[in-house]
């Protein structure tokens, strides 16, 4: 056990305070989901859209070029983020025809209709 001083208004020392480590009360909070991997990543994707376009160092864009980089590095994320989407939608149909799948099988190998 550690003991800590503990000061009085006046800042003098008072009295050893004793400091046990404190224990965990509770399982952690159940409120929020944890994010998949897929979510993680189009965030990811979506903070880059957000975020000022980098512009290569060696490289100085007249204004004209800047705006066609930019258009194209929006557009870039824009269907960087459709795709990701578009993966992971896919991906729970895969998952939900595979459950369906098994629950029909389950259901004719018991002999019911």
């Amino acid at each position: 056990m550690h003991q800590i001083p503990s000061y009085g208004w006046s800042g003098e020392k008072a009295t050893q305070t004793p400091l046990s480590p404190s224990r965990r009360t509770a399982s952690p909070p159940s409120s929020t989901r944890t994010r998949t991997l897929a979510q993680l990543q189009q965030a990811a994707v979506y903070d880059l859209l957000v975020a000022t376009p980098h512009e290569p160092t060696d490289e100085h864009f007249t204004a004209a070029e800047f705006h066609l980089y930019r258009a194209g590095y929006d557009m870039a994320l824009v269907m960087a983020l459709r795709v990701m989407g578009a993966a992971e939608q896919r991906f729970a149909l895969v998952v939900r025809t595979k459950r369906l799948d098994a629950a029909r099988r389950r259901v004719e190998a018991r002999g019911s209709p």
